[in-house]
């Protein structure tokens, strides 16, 4: 089950716990496969929708959400801190709903626990609000108590529950 989510991009702000956290733009050109790599690594023993594991690449999963509302590859980040690549945050417009969303975000299983996670969405509400957007969309497994624990503390607010369903190609079911 998926919980949606959302959160008022006017709505204050806590301070940025790493100041010195640094966001690299997506680039097909130059850094998508990093970007797919850094997807697959944030895969790793992940909470949220675990039984898709290994069900697309990360270069799959590159493509897939940038098919999700208006993609701009500056909305996309990959985060790092002290020269290491923590996590990475991608959000996609959807102006119909006066909306930015995050289409996926994920931290690295070695810098888990540590604040990442919480700062690079408190750096995407910051980019939310400068667009002059309404709002920040999400879904979220219903199981990843630690997402949800790091979101409630962002003041974001359950707006739906929806089941997720998933079919699997012969070839990728093996």
């Amino acid at each position: 089950d998926l919980c949606y989510l959302q959160r008022a991009a006017g709505d204050p702000l806590p301070p940025a716990p790493f100041p010195d956290l640094a966001g690299l733009p997506f680039s097909s050109e130059t850094n998508a496969d990093r970007f797919a790599s850094m997807i697959e690594q944030t895969y790793v023993d992940t909470l949220d929708c675990p039984g898709l594991k290994g069900t697309r690449s990360g270069m799959e999963a590159v493509v897939g959400h940038q098919t999700s509302g208006e993609f701009d590859p500056a909305r996309w980040k990959i985060y790092s801190h002290e020269g290491r690549d923590v996590g990475l945050l991608l959000m996609n417009d959807h102006p119909d709903q006066d909306a930015w969303e995050v289409v996926y975000t994920g931290v690295v299983p070695e810098a888990r626990g540590r604040g990442y996670g919480r700062a690079i969405l408190i750096d995407g509400l910051r980019q939310v609000r400068a667009s002059g957007r309404r709002s920040l969309l999400l879904a979220v497994d219903r199981r990843n108590v630690y997402a949800l624990d790091v979101y409630a503390s962002l003041d974001f607010r359950e707006i739906a529950t929806r089941a997720a369903y998933v079919r699997v190609s012969p070839d990728r079911a093996k």
